[in-house]
């Protein structure tokens, strides 16, 4: 045992293991137990001296992302709900094909995120780690992203007087099977060039140097869960004409809104 065989024994620690460490001279007997007892008080103090204390997560640590998480769902939230190439995609379907081809694109278009949020929290946490410069410019260039968004959104508005949403008319038919709408909705979903720059400027602020793994795990399964929802909703209630015919009426307004939104959103960005 080393070092820890030749430790004294207390009274106290007798008393624990038996007398018979307090009664010497009963032969091999008292010898052997006396030994084995000294062994097992050697290993307690052993483990005590080499125990390591748990792990703990501060809270105070915890809630210094959550304004960084809240503010970048905001932003996915907003581009996600604004009319585009996904919003298309699905409410097309849905009106056009049917219920089901709807939700299989909405589906795709959930894989899609996954695919893109999970690429980008890893590609960004490895950047990040690395150059504190590349943060700075990853946030001018987000930054920079979303006010150009903003004012194609104003524009958009601003062009779309008078006129309605235009939805173009699927050529699919409604007995294909399902995975063919996830598909679809995947290849809209990441063949969208603009993309990989949207999910940029979100990470850029969130993933920080020093950010702990929770906050990008937090990111892919927040937007994950938002995006499923959001597109899935869509392709239920835009397969009844009831519903696109509102819409159809507050697209101009909801441009505006969104567009305003992401000037002030990317403005602050670059700004702080």
């Amino acid at each position: 045992m080393g070092a820890f065989t030749n430790l004294p024994v207390t009274p106290a620690e007798a008393g624990v293991y038996g007398a018979a460490v307090s009664v010497p001279g009963q032969g091999e007997i008292a010898g052997n137990s006396r030994s084995r007892v000294t062994e097992k008080l050697a290993l307690s103090r052993k483990s005590r001296m080499t125990a390591k204390p748990p792990a703990t997560i501060k809270s105070e640590d915890a809630m210094e992302y959550v304004p960084y998480l809240l503010t970048a769902y905001a932003i996915f939230a907003m581009a996600v709900m604004s009319p585009g190439p996904n919003f298309l995609a699905v409410t097309s379907a849905s009106m056009t094909v049917s219920r089901r081809a709807g939700l299989g694109i909405a589906l795709g278009i959930g894989t899609g995120t996954i695919c893109w949020s999970t690429m980008t929290v890893l590609g960004l946490t490895a950047i990040l780690a690395a150059s504190e410069e590349v943060a700075i410019a990853l946030r001018w260039i987000g930054g920079g992203y979303l006010i150009y968004m903003g004012f194609m959104a104003l524009r958009s508005a601003y062009k779309s007087r008078g006129q309605g949403l235009e939805v173009p008319v699927s050529d699919a038919r409604a007995d294909r099977p399902l995975w063919r709408y996830v598909r679809r909705g995947l290849l809209v979903q990441m063949s969208n060039p603009k993309a990989a720059l949207f999910w940029f400027s979100i990470m850029s602020i969130v993933l920080r140097p020093d950010a702990p793994g929770w906050v990008g795990l937090a990111i892919v399964l927040g937007t994950t869960t938002f995006s499923f929802g959001w597109h899935l909703a869509l392709a239920w209630f835009f397969s009844t004409e009831a519903v696109m015919r509102v819409y159809r009426r507050a697209y101009r307004a909801i441009q505006g809104v969104m567009g305003t939104a992401f000037v002030l959103l990317g403005g602050r960005m670059i700004a702080n």
